[in-house]
């Protein structure tokens, strides 16, 4: 890994918090935070070919559908069961960022659908 490009990426993150604007991805300013501490680890993901194999059916809100995409009253999913991340694949808890991410846009908008 490059290490000057890594510093440079993660001076420009944090510059997108302070000014509430990601440039590269425009990510929500919700989601931008300044990084804490002084220990970071840094983990490689690739692509892979095999991640749209199956799971079930959900759109953006992560709301479970059936297969024709008509909603599923108040079921949301998450982590390496929707959107086909595994399909046949059995890869269990090799999808944490996955999983904690999915989470957390499932919960926040079943919470939401609560308000």
């Amino acid at each position: 890994m490059d290490a000057e490009q890594l510093q440079e990426t993660l001076n420009n993150y944090e510059s997108y918090t302070v000014q509430g604007k990601d440039e590269d991805f425009c990510r929500d300013p919700q989601f931008l935070h300044s990084y804490e501490g002084n220990e970071f680890y840094v983990v490689e993901q690739r692509d892979r070919f095999a991640t749209t194999l199956g799971g079930f059916v959900t759109e953006a809100d992560l709301k479970l559908r059936t297969k024709d995409g008509k909603e599923i009253s108040n079921i949301w999913g998450a982590g390496e069961v929707i959107g086909g991340a595994n399909g046949h694949d059995s890869m269990p808890s090799m999808m944490n960022t996955w999983s904690i991410s999915s989470g957390y846009v499932a919960a926040n908008n079943a919470l939401l659908q609560l308000k």
